[in-house]
């Protein structure tokens, strides 16, 4: 009789390392799962629409460079957000922060104030140099205007601010709830986990 406990014991313990080792599996299966079919073809889709135009537009040496990388930035949010009011899309669900800085109606006026902004300064250089200054002079107001652009785009949070937590908040919401997904459920397999480790421990 005591054998046959001590089989069944046996049997009980093995189930339960199974058991153990699906849930560790879990843990690390589920997460990777989740990314390579959620949130990696979202972040695909926005580095291919938004970021690589944002990088661009940061390396360009030249202000008309700029400006044509921030007018497809542009383009894209319009035909991204096709349908949607602007001035009530925010790049966040919390409340308190759904105001206008936060809004992509700011994003498209930002937008067209930088592309005036640029324009201004395409035009001084232009008078610059129709007025025969020197080049060396206009050369380094150049470069300077194009270094306070780039500031510019760098500021508040970049160039995409509003864009990206609009882009994933109303385009990509599974991406975006990703970590009020993932974290309660790798919590419970990881307690889940130590929890028939206990079990198995008190068997032997």
């Amino acid at each position: 009789m005591r054998r046959a406990r001590n089989a069944e014991e046996s049997e009980n313990g093995r189930g339960l390392k199974i058991i153990r080792m699906l849930l560790i599996v879990l843990v690390f299966a589920i997460p990777i799962g989740w990314y390579a079919t959620t949130n990696y073809p979202a972040d695909v889709e926005y580095n291919r629409t938004f970021n690589c135009h944002v990088t661009m537009a940061m390396d360009q040496a030249s202000l008309g460079g700029m400006v044509e990388q921030i007018e497809v930035l542009w383009e894209n949010m319009n035909t991204t957000f096709d349908g949607y009011d602007l001035n009530t899309t925010y790049s966040t669900w919390w409340g308190p922060d759904q105001n206008y800085e936060n809004s992509l109606g700011a994003q498209r006026d930002y937008f067209r104030n930088l592309v005036i902004r640029i324009r201004g300064y395409e035009a001084t250089y232009a008078n610059m140099t129709n007025n025969n200054t020197s080049p060396i002079l206009v050369n380094d107001w150049y470069a300077q205007a194009v270094r306070n652009t780039r500031g510019e785009m760098n500021r508040s949070g970049g160039l995409d601010w509003a864009i990206e937590g609009a882009f994933y908040l109303h385009i990509h919401p599974l991406a975006y709830w990703t970590p009020a997904y993932m974290c309660p459920t790798v919590v419970i397999l990881v307690l889940a986990a130590i929890w028939v480790s206990v079990r198995i421990s008190n068997l032997y």
